[in-house]
């Protein structure tokens, strides 16, 4: 399993899920951002007006008997009944709340589905039928936009999410002071999509603006805050910047939250970098002692000791290296679902510098024929 394979199922497990629509790190946001929006109404000539007006009542009785078949049939009728306000706004030329909200409850149906591409062709029709008025955005639009960015976040496709997010966000700038619940909402996914993405600049801005915000809305969210604090020091140290990404980190866990174990592993690679090996070795024994709590016959305390044991190494402390090497690659041959293909090559570095050649070779075959064989059973690509 190469570093890259690594960081992923670090980063993996330190990514927060968006569930039904909730938002980690920040209460109400979700809820005030559907609530806070500003709806529009079009504009008609006298006879478009007057067709409108003769229409509504059987509009609205329509509206009803959908409305009550979507309560007691299956997902199929509750498309069928948004197909129809799509159809009558269509042909009304209405642009109303309750319709718009018909729209955005169909498009998240095919999202549930898996249907993006359906979503999003609503999206783009809502787009075009309710331009922004006085500056304000649509709650209807903001909610659909945030709906389908969240399916791509969820689907691990950070390329498209980040678009998405920055589309929803864009919304707002027009309206910097207000909707801070919203812009929050978008701002932490975004930045950390960007993130994944490497777009670590980026990241870094969206990441600092998630602070400023959530700090003057949520300040005593410290968990909230010390996970945003972790992600912005971690895009510090991809960026090797060690300075700032080890004060950040200190700060997140001066914050507390669930991501200490996270953070102290970051934090072990940034002082790592900075060639501070003592406290590398420190945070890495820290990080391990957590993990061993959380997960203790689990493969993540293998890696993060395979980073202590390079810390070792790398600080001349050879002996606790190869030792540490050892007994993780010991442990690894028990597990029955692969193994940590990089530690042989960082162990016979280490054998070399203590002038085992011959040992060190013996390690890289066997490295050499273990990932052959994980090839061949589909283990590796």
């Amino acid at each position: 399993m190469s570093e890259l394979d690594k960081e992923k199922i670090e980063i993996k497990e330190a990514k927060p899920e968006l569930i039904a629509g909730d938002i980690p790190a920040t209460s109400n946001s979700l809820a005030n951002a559907k609530q806070s929006g500003n709806t529009k109404k079009n504009k008609s000539n006298k006879k478009s007006t007057k067709q409108t007006k003769i229409g509504i009542p059987a509009i609205l009785a329509l509206i009803i008997i959908c409305s009550i078949i979507n309560l007691f049939f299956s997902a199929q009728f509750r498309e069928l009944h948004s197909s129809i306000i799509v159809a009558i706004t269509k042909n009304l030329g209405v642009v109303d709340p309750r319709y718009n909200e018909s729209l955005v409850d169909l498009a998240k149906a095919y999202i549930r589905n898996n249907k993006i591409d359906q979503a999003e062709k609503i999206y783009q029709q809502m787009l075009i039928a309710l331009p922004e008025k006085n500056n304000i955005p649509d709650s209807h639009l903001w909610d659909l936009q945030l709906a389908i960015a969240n399916f791509y976040y969820d689907k691990d496709d950070f390329q498209k999410a980040a678009l998405s997010y920055g589309d929803a966000l864009n919304m707002l700038n027009k309206t910097p002071t207000q909707y801070l619940d919203r812009k929050y909402t978008g701002l932490w996914p975004l930045a950390y999509s960007e993130k994944e993405i490497k777009q670590f600049d980026k990241a870094a801005d969206h990441f600092k603006e998630a602070i400023v915000i959530e700090e003057k809305i949520n300040p005593k969210n410290l968990g909230g805050l010390a996970w945003i604090y972790f992600q912005l020091g971690d895009v510090y140290r991809q960026q090797n910047k060690f300075a700032e990404a080890i004060s950040t980190l200190k700060h997140s866990l001066e914050l507390g939250g669930d991501e200490r174990g996270y953070t102290l592993i970051s934090l072990g690679k940034a002082y790592l970098g900075s060639g501070n090996f003592a406290e590398s070795e420190n945070a890495f024994r820290q990080a391990i002692a957590i993990q061993q709590k959380k997960w203790p016959n689990d493969s993540t305390v293998l890696f993060t000791r395979h980073k202590l044991a390079n810390a070792y190494r790398d600080s001349g402390h050879l002996q606790d290296a190869i030792k540490e090497y050892q007994e993780i690659l010991n442990i690894w041959k028990v597990f029955d679902f692969g193994t940590d293909y990089d530690l042989y090559d960082d162990y016979a570095k280490a054998l070399m510098m203590m002038h085992e050649p011959e040992m060190a070779q013996g390690v890289l075959e066997e490295g050499k024929k273990n990932r052959a064989n994980a090839k061949a059973n589909g283990y590796l690509k």
